[in-house]
């Protein structure tokens, strides 16, 4: 009698199978999917939310097991349905055949040869196809509303069990039991039309892997097995994308991609996550090869333990090698990293750039779907972190990104150094020390070179920052701006990282061949120095002089390092003089920016460096010094469509400060590809960028400068595959001047204010809807040559800044002398000295021809707060200075003791303070003046005290 038993028979499960087998769905269509289709996204898709019957983690949990390496024979049985009928003519048994197991017959290959590769030969997969039947049921009936995940039967499990039944008596199922365990696991289920993760819909099947255990009269059971579609949802045959993923199920592999959706997981980088719809994605015919962690449990590649030093490691391409290698967390070997070469072979070949290094880090305590401490996670080497962004599955968003040219190492960053002190860094998620330091990563060939250590015995260092002291009292001219200005003597303080070796002493050596400087203390202790922290010369300084007010580039200084007699050379640039360019990276703390900045360096024109990741949003006293505001978005966006928010690429505050600034006759180069996506048409895009809105979601490869404007003649090419592309097609608000467009479509990508060019007394923008990083070198070097004059047209004397006093200095005069520094060319300051910082409450509003001022006034010993603009030639005047503050301290107005003020302590006053308690003479002015022994009040006491000062050796009076 044949049993039918929905009852899971209990097995031996690989180790740690069960924390870390995520559930097996195929992951959403990506957005470039639709658009080689040529089809909208569908609504439904940016409307769906996959919840997974948590049955199907746990029957596949139990039922998984390390697979034979050598050859499966799996079943098609391909299923159709009254209400959902297959297209029988176009896509025959044979078509399947060739899409599952022949050689040579398809260009793009089929599933058969795609696993010959990625297991290098070893495991192969051959079977058998059957003609299409139909279901007992309606698709409805199976599907449930609950994209065929819902309850038994009426889900896939119900259309297994049904299938089974029609065809068990002409098909002899034991010959899928594959490794003689009762069970036959390799059954694919083609049912007719398109998946879920297509369509979006919950009226059809989401293709999936599960586990459902139905007796055959063969002597064996269902196990696992998988459920796929006929076609792609414009009616073409289906590609082996999801047959590859589902399989991947099938032999025991987790989902590596975000089953809650929250992020990207690993992306294209496995099939087991994104990379079962290509490398590109939007390619499910060319599915990349499974990640070095997924080899590794099924066998197919073997780590190599790195526990030392190895330099020069040559690694050679993982898609015809079985090679990679592991460098343990010491204290915990669950955690810790394998790094393979993703070079673009074979299925490989379609990734973004230029493929490269994988470093893989590995936490069997780590959960998929935790975007913060994953299971698998891809250290991305651009820093931009796009694979843990929220986009909602990936198919709601056009801009989602399963992977870019910056993922890998060293990609299109040039990131070729990974360590504690690097973005992304190889600290530990338990005790965020490093693990590991992977230096000199370059591309050598297909294969990649580099130097691990693991142990270091040779120092490493990394400058990670300069700090200018400008309080050396030896100045003539300090103006305590922070900044190393002509005529100053200033320090210099280097911090390091030690990526190497520590070392018990580390003496520091500075020389320039810049002679705008002069070093006058050029060597510094950094004294003892340990592997994996940072190290600086607070105790002992560099220091030097500014000899000259130039100002066009920063020094270039060598720093030798003499670490225990090891040695290392780095090159450190600090700037120096009043910089009229603000350059703000507000990137997410990304790499990406890093062409822009080496160019800015290129250009001839110094600049001052902001960082919104390291510093936070700037306030509008840290711009309003600069002529010129060159601020950068990068490839960050924000998430608007999803649970989770990481904050629109420019948020309502920095807008409020950008305000402020523009107010206030600031100019701004805003470079962003996804300002308009994030937020949107506002007030601010129309008052000040000059654009009425934008057409979203353009690639420009190549740009072209708009005649007549100063990008007139300017071509511009775009780095490849530099980052997601979608930039947006501006509409001109009125006065501005087109400055960009795309090539050859010619939609309008940048705008510049106003059209006749800057002018003294008012703002200047330009906004460009295409980022600029995303240049390649020779292209940026020539757009800033051209911007960079335009904004700067035109531009007023420098913005005054306080020198002194200020940030809550005390001062004890009783007209203190307020000091600016010099704006060049200004005929007049203006001063405003008041008692709160809005200056509602003014004490002091004048306009002066020198850059101080001491006022006839006394002060009160209160708070107050001051600023100063410059003006020249008639021109209306700069804005004003940043505020200063100070407190006029207590200032002691007699000495204590001269009670009758003659300006000095004597016997005469003895007799004053006699005269004035026993005999009706003048009180003392003022009374305090008389209270020697700060008792508070006067008596014979404070005689006694004062005879005893003069004559006896006594204490001086202490009022």
């Amino acid at each position: 009698m044949r049993c039918t038993s929905r009852i899971l028979i209990p097995i031996l499960v690989a180790v740690f199978t069960l924390s870390l087998t995520a559930r097996a769905v195929m992951p959403p269509a990506p957005p470039e999917w639709y658009e080689r289709l040529g089809v909208p996204i569908p609504d439904a898709t940016k409307r769906a939310t996959l919840e997974i019957n948590p049955k199907i983690q746990a029957d596949l949990d139990e039922a998984a097991r390390l697979r034979p390496r050598n050859t499966d024979n799996i079943l098609l049985i391909l299923v159709e349905f009254t209400d959902n009928a297959a297209n029988t003519a176009a896509h025959p048994p044979s078509a399947y055949e060739d899409l599952m197991f022949s050689t040579g017959v398809i260009p793009t290959e089929s599933m058969y040869e795609y696993y010959q590769e990625i297991s290098y030969g070893v495991f192969a997969v051959e079977g058998a196809v059957l003609a299409w039947i139909t279901a007992p049921q309606p698709y409805s009936y199976y599907v449930g509303d609950a994209y065929g995940m819902g309850s038994y039967p009426n889900n896939s499990q119900g259309l297994l069990e049904h299938c089974v039944q029609i065809l068990d008596p002409t098909v002899d199922f034991s010959q899928y039991d594959n490794n003689g365990d009762g069970y036959a696991e390799g059954i694919f289920l083609v049912h007719a039309g398109p998946a879920a993760e297509e369509t979006g819909s919950t009226n059809d099947i989401w293709s999936h892997a599960w586990y459902y255990s139905y007796s055959t009269d063969d002597g064996v059971s269902t196990g696992r097995y998988s459920i796929e579609p006929e076609e792609n949802m414009v009616g073409g045959l289906i590609d082996i994308g999801v047959y590859c993923h589902e399989y991947g199920h099938v032999l025991g592999m987790p989902d590596l991609y975000d089953t809650n959706g929250g992020s990207e997981g690993i992306g294209v980088y496995c099939l087991m996550a994104g990379g079962s719809w290509g490398a590109l994605p939007g390619n499910p015919e060319r599915p990349t090869h499974m990640c070095a962690e997924m080899k590794r449990r099924l066998g197919w590649m073997t780590p190599i333990d790195i526990t030392g030093n190895i330099e020069d490691l040559v690694i050679p391409p993982a898609a015809t090698h079985p090679v990679c290698y592991r460098i343990d967390n010491p204290l915990n070997s669950d955690e810790h990293f394998l790094i393979e070469n993703r070079a673009k072979i074979g299925f490989d070949s379609l990734f973004r750039g230029d493929g490269g290094l994988a470093i893989w880090h590995i936490d069997y305590d780590g959960t998929q779907y935790d975007e913060t401490h994953r299971y698998v996670s891809l250290e991305q080497a651009d820093g931009n972190f796009d694979l843990m962004r929220d986009m909602a599955g990936g198919n709601r968003d056009p801009r989602t990104n399963r992977g870019d040219a910056g993922d890998l190492y060293p990609g299109a960053t040039e990131n070729n150094h990974f360590s504690f002190s690097t973005n992304p860094s190889s600290t530990s998620y338990y005790d965020g020390t490093g693990i590991v330091t992977i230096a000199n990563i370059e591309y050598y060939a297909d294969s990649i070179r580099v130097d691990i250590y693991t142990d270091p015995v040779l120092p490493l260092f990394r400058a990670i920052s300069t700090t200018v002291l400008d309080t050396v009292t030896a100045s003539g001219t300090v103006n305590y701006n922070g900044d190393a200005d002509s005529g100053e003597t200033v320090d210099l303080l280097i911090n390091l990282a030690c990526d190497g070796a520590g070392a018990a002493g580390l003496i520091g050596t500075l020389t320039t061949s810049d002679t705008r400087v002069s070093i006058v203390d050029a060597e510094a202790d950094f004294g003892a120095a340990i592997h994996n922290t940072y190290v600086e010369n607070t105790t002992s300084p560099f220091r030097f002089e500014v000899l000259s007010a130039n100002s066009d580039s920063a020094v270039t200084f060598n720093l030798h390092l003499d670490a225990d007699g090891e040695t290392q050379e780095l090159e450190i640039k600090v700037n120096i003089n009043r910089q009229k360019i603000l350059l703000v990276l507000d990137n997410n703390g990304s790499n990406w920016s890093d062409n822009l900045v080496e160019a800015m360096y290129r250009s001839g024109y110094s600049f001052d460096l902001y960082n919104t990741a390291e510093n936070g949003t700037p306030g509008y006293e840290k711009l309003i010094p600069y002529h010129a505001i060159a601020w950068t978005t990068g490839s960050y966006f924000g998430q608007t469509t999803g649970s989770a928010s990481y904050g629109d690429c420019i948020s309502s505050e920095e807008l409020s400060v950008l305000t402020r600034y523009l107010d206030n006759d600031g100019r701004m180069g805003l470079f962003s590809q996804d300002y308009m996506r994030d937020v949107g048409y506002n007030t601010f895009n129309g008052t000040y960028l000059h654009i009425n809105g934008a057409l979203q979601d353009y690639t420009a490869d190549q740009t072209i400068g708009g005649s007549g404007t100063f990008l007139d003649g300017f071509t511009g090419d775009s780095r490849t595959w530099s980052y997601y592309d979608y930039s947006d097609d501006l509409i001109p608000g009125t006065g501005v001047m087109d400055i960009l467009f795309s090539d050859p479509v010619g939609h309008t990508l940048g705008v510049s204010y106003p059209s006749t060019g800057p002018q003294i007394g008012s703002y200047a923008t330009t906004f460009c809807s295409y980022g600029i990083e995303r240049f390649d070198s020779t292209s940026l070097d020539q757009f800033l040559q051209s911007w960079l004059p335009w904004i700067l047209t035109n531009t007023n004397v420098d913005i005054p800044l306080p020198a002194e006093p200020k940030n809550g200095d005390t001062v004890f005069n009783l007209t203190p002398e307020l000091r600016w520094s010099e704006s060049e060319g200004a005929d007049s300051y203006h001063i405003q000295l008041a008692y709160d910082p809005n200056f509602t409450s003014m004490v002091k509003d004048s306009v002066v021809t020198q850059n101080s001022v001491t006022f006839d006034e006394e002060l009160a010993e209160t708070g107050f707060y001051w600023r100063v603009s410059a003006a020249s030639n008639g021109n209306p005047e700069t804005a004003f200075s940043p505020v200063a503050d100070f407190y006029r301290g207590y200032v002691a107005l007699y000495i204590c003791g001269d009670a009758d003020g003659g300006g000095s302590i004597n016997i005469l006053d003895v007799t004053s303070i006699i005269s004035y308690l026993y005999k009706g003479g003048p009180a003392p002015d003022p009374i305090e003046s008389a209270d020697a022994d700060a008792s508070g009040s006067i008596n014979i006491l404070d005689v006694t005290f004062i005879i005893s000062y003069l004559y006896k050796g006594g204490p001086a009076p202490d009022c």
